[in-house]
């Protein structure tokens, strides 16, 4: 596992550098383009990049200033517990989320999906009542 995921990063890693190379020489060539000289284009061509960095950082910033309290709930509060039903999020505030989680995690990934598959079936024969109970209570009004 180790060795596949340093694999990846790496691959990851190369990947990047070329996009930005390539980025930056197209960066490079417009600025000549526009009738500037050499190492005046490869200078503005890295003040955009770092400008590029700075000004996504301070986007960054605000989103986290002007949202801080969206879900303010730290890491120290949740507790993750996976199951054979998916992973349950238990946070302080007494609510629960359950989401599935990789399909092979366990010793029977068929029979664990035949539970998921029954659980989505219960979940729309549950929604239909709910719709039907709803329909018929506004027939009454």
């Amino acid at each position: 596992p180790k060795l596949l995921a340093g694999s990846l990063g790496l691959s990851a890693g190369v990947m990047i550098y070329i996009s930005f190379v390539d980025i930056f020489g197209k960066s490079v060539n417009a600025f000549l383009n526009a009738g500037h000289e050499e190492d005046m284009a490869y200078l503005y061509s890295t003040l955009s990049f770092f400008g590029g960095v700075l000004m996504l950082k301070a986007v960054d910033y605000a989103v986290h200033y002007f949202l801080h309290d969206h879900d303010d709930i730290s890491l120290q509060s949740i507790q993750i517990c996976h199951t054979n039903e998916g992973i349950h999020i238990n946070k302080e505030i007494a609510t629960e989320i359950v989401s599935p989680h990789c399909v092979g995690c366990v010793d029977d990934p068929i029979g664990e999906l035949a539970e998921w598959r029954d659980m989505a079936e219960q979940e729309i024969v549950t929604r239909k009542k709910e719709a039907q109970h709803d329909e018929t209570e506004r027939m009454e009004d």
